[in-house]
């Protein structure tokens, strides 16, 4: 039952040191939900073994209850978390013993820069001063007075654990389904859409629309290759395709995903957003504009047009040399239905004529 107070203990702390990090540390004080939630997740598991490590120095003191201590705190954490720590630890492990005791502290700066794509020196350094901080100030003394709590309330919190059920998911509570490996392998593809785009004020929404073979995705790569986040499901598909493999069985999942942090991180940042579908259905676009209008941006559609027989031939000539080419015709529905749902439109409507 110890091992229950200790994982409660861990998840508190963590959640008070990424307040604390984000308050402190300059550039990390605006980060959107998906970074606060890296940024968590590398102190919950940096918590974890500070914590493991504290009480085998002070309380533990054979090698079968260390054992015993370790399997069930780990299973606690991956009850409550979602995530199977021990890789990480491995990882943090792994890190200490090449850089040497200091690393105990630099891990945390390093690893939250690297996940964040912000590879500062005075940066990490700044994270790991309060994460060192953080150490001497109180988190031994939150632990020890969680390893003494009543047994009672420790039954009580074990209970809760194990009895919890998971939540109804939202579309922002999709990082439960995910291991932390998940998470941020699908978050660093996510971001090499988003870096691309630019906060602009007002920003800009363009919609590319036009027949099969038009030019449209060669027009928009060429005239809005900056400062512009291309969110195109085709593209975002091929991305997750080439790191995860087609036949990886989560992998629509992970586009979910992929599509939801790109779309979230893309809208709440106010960044210059670019697309592309046939656009045959007024009806179906129309909803898109016009909350993209109201959320502030400025709106541009552009038709592109051109002859037919020689968009046939152009389309006939990507599918022949392009093993990645996938036209709007077949990506459409779905690029508009990742819209609908970080807007929170009925996909109904996209279905009508089903």
């Amino acid at each position: 039952m110890k091992a229950a107070g200790v994982n409660f203990a861990i998840f508190t702390i963590s959640d008070d040191m990424t307040k604390t990090i984000r308050k402190e540390v300059k550039d990390l004080s605006n980060l959107q939900q998906e970074k606060i939630n890296k940024v968590f997740f590398v102190d919950s598991y940096v918590v974890l073994f500070e914590a493991q490590k504290f009480f085998l120095e002070h309380f533990i003191r054979d090698e079968e209850s260390a054992k015993i201590f370790e399997a069930h705190l780990f299973r606690l954490f991956e009850k409550s978390s979602g995530v199977n720590p021990k890789s990480h630890i491995k990882d943090f492990v792994d890190y200490v013993q090449k850089i040497g005791p200091s690393g105990e502290i630099q891990y945390i700066g390093s690893k939250i820069c690297r996940l964040l794509d912000k590879r500062d020196a005075f940066l990490n350094l700044e994270i790991s001063i309060v994460f060192a901080s953080y150490l001497k100030h109180g988190f031994y003394e939150s632990m020890k007075r969680a390893w003494e709590l009543p047994n009672e309330t420790l039954k009580e919190m074990l209970d809760k654990l194990e009895s919890a059920e998971p939540e109804a998911e939202t579309p922002k509570e999709k990082v439960s389904m995910f291991s932390g490996e998940e998470f941020i392998q699908i978050g660093e593809i996510a971001q090499t859409f988003i870096k691309k785009g630019r906060s602009d004020n007002p920003p800009k929404f363009v919609i590319f629309m036009g027949g099969i073979g038009v030019g449209k995705t060669t027009i928009r790569k060429e005239q809005y290759a900056d400062g512009y986040v291309h969110f195109e499901f085709g593209e975002v598909y091929t991305a997750i395709k080439k790191t995860t493999g087609e036949d990886n069985p989560r992998i629509n999942e992970y586009i979910a995903l992929a599509c939801d942090l790109i779309l979230r991180e893309s809208i709440e940042s106010k960044k210059n957003i670019v697309t592309e579908i046939i656009g045959s259905d007024a009806d179906t676009v129309s909803p898109v504009i016009d909350k993209m209008r109201e959320k502030g941006y400025d709106i541009s559609v552009q038709v592109i047009t051109a002859d037919i027989a020689e968009s046939r031939k152009r389309h006939l000539k990507m599918v022949e040399e392009d093993p990645d080419y996938l036209s709007a015709h077949f990506t459409e529905e779905a690029t508009l239905s990742s819209f609908y749902n970080q807007l929170g439109l009925s996909t109904a409507l996209l279905r009508k004529d089903q």
